[in-house]
């Protein structure tokens, strides 16, 4: 093998995303509070935007973990920073991070709820 060993890639299902994100924000019962937390673990350069490298690296560090040879895919990355993106900059602006991660902890809340309906 050459100096650099290629890391595997595997499609990450979109559930284990969404959890992924949620987990950023666990612990939390005020939902802005938690949507600031998780934002101050990605923004990690402290730029105020996530660029596209920034974000893969932190969603495959929270999904994969350190060391771990696999990742999230390419393509799908892609589709899920797209799907953030709204305005198509190529970085994510806390507003933008803001709106995603709002309906995320909405689902969440919901999911408790129901988890402890009769």
């Amino acid at each position: 093998m050459s100096g650099e060993e290629k890391k595997r890639v595997r499609a990450v299902p979109k559930a284990k995303i969404k959890l992924t994100l949620q987990s950023l924000m666990k612990g939390e019962d005020d939902m802005k509070k938690a949507i600031d937390q998780a934002w101050d673990k990605l923004d990690t350069d402290k730029s105020g935007f996530l660029e596209k490298e920034e974000f893969r690296e932190a969603i495959n560090l929270v999904l994969v973990g350190e060391g771990d040879e696999e990742g999230i895919g390419e393509k799908q990355f892609n589709s899920f920073f797209d799907k953030v993106d709204k305005d198509d900059d190529g970085k994510i602006s806390k507003d933008e991070w803001f709106k995603r991660a709002r309906g995320l902890f909405k689902r969440m809340e919901e999911n408790i709820d129901n988890e402890d309906a009769p």
